[in-house]
């Protein structure tokens, strides 16, 4: 099996949390498990959703400075996620 993958350019954030924060998406490669998104990250801002089964809406999004202990997490799970 050959896979190609096709970049797709996401704008911001906020776009990126729109399309995939409730939905299902398949991890791990190539085991492909199904997980639920509940929040997107970069290294100033995290999205995540309040009510983790309700989908996106406006009203459901709970945004958060990346500082701190949330830095500290966010870090590290960037280096891990390299190291693989």
């Amino acid at each position: 099996m050959i896979l190609t993958l096709i970049s797709k350019s996401i704008s911001n954030l906020t776009t990126l949390a729109s399309e995939l924060l409730g939905k299902s998406i398949y991890v791990e490669w190539p085991h492909l498990k199904e997980v639920l998104v509940v929040g997107v990250s970069d290294c100033n801002v995290k999205l995540s959703l309040i009510n983790q089964l309700g989908g996106y809406s406006h009203n459901n999004l709970k945004k958060e400075d990346v500082k701190g202990a949330l830095a500290a997490e966010w870090n590290t799970l960037c280096k891990q996620i390299k190291e693989l």
